[in-house]
């Protein structure tokens, strides 16, 4: 699922940028969308987006102050900007903005633009999940898990551990691997999920991965840990 935010105070362009985003989901139908019609708004509702579509000219808080304050914050959204003003242009590049868009341009850049950050953002979102346990949220790509285990106390969380540390996610080893739906996590057992990219081999009742990480198996599961390891080999 992709979230877009269109952040604009002008009614009829608020439709005009709604419009170009259905249009889009002809193409990319997870897409979920939502409007304000501030940046007061959308900063009490708290919620993070993949993409933010922003006028520069609203009340209250302009379109610029509230890129600068996600910023400040670590948010790293994909902004659009919208303006009928040139003259933003520079300031938008000081947030980082993925595009500024003048509004007398909308029908001729507008789509191209929205089209090609979509398909960018659902390529990268494929290969990272947002995860944390409610003392922030962090962007954690699937190649730097070597394995999934479920919590020693009671099961409610999954445990992403990494080279560097072990990343915590309120969800069951079940959903997880329903939701990631990717061919290079293989489960081991109840408790734990095993990363292809990292297994370096098997031996003697023995699953080592990268690191002097080693799971015991039995020949059932060495066996079938063979095959998706032989499979997710075939379709690189």
């Amino acid at each position: 699922m992709l979230r877009i935010a269109v952040v604009e105070d002008y009614p009829r362009m608020q439709r005009v940028v709604c419009g170009y985003i259905e249009k889009a989901k002809e193409e990319f139908p997870e897409i979920q969308t939502r409007t304000y019609c501030c940046g007061e708004d959308f900063l009490q509702v708290k919620e993070r987006y993949d993409i933010l579509i922003l006028d520069i000219d609203l009340p209250g808080i302009s379109g610029i102050e509230l890129g600068h304050r996600l910023r400040k914050n670590g948010d790293d959204t994909a902004v659009v900007f919208l303006t009928a003003y040139p003259q933003y242009a520079a300031e938008s590049y000081v947030i980082e903005a993925w595009q500024y868009v003048l509004k007398e341009q909308m029908e001729e850049r507008f789509p191209e633009i929205l089209h090609r950050l979509i398909s960018s953002l659902l390529e990268e979102k494929k290969d990272y999940r947002i995860v944390g346990d409610g003392c922030g949220k962090e962007k954690l790509y699937y190649r730097d898990i070597l394995y999934i285990q479920k919590d020693k106390k009671g099961g409610k969380y999954a445990e992403y551990v990494t080279g560097e540390k072990i990343y915590r996610e309120r969800i069951s080893i079940g959903r997880l691997l329903e939701e990631i739906g990717d061919e290079r996590f293989i489960l081991l057992d109840r408790g734990h999920v095993l990363n292809v990219q990292h297994i370096e081999k098997l031996e003697r009742g023995w699953v080592y991965l990268l690191g002097g990480h080693r799971f015991s198996v039995s020949r059932i599961q060495y066996s079938h840990i063979k095959e998706r390891i032989a499979c997710y080999m075939e379709g690189l």
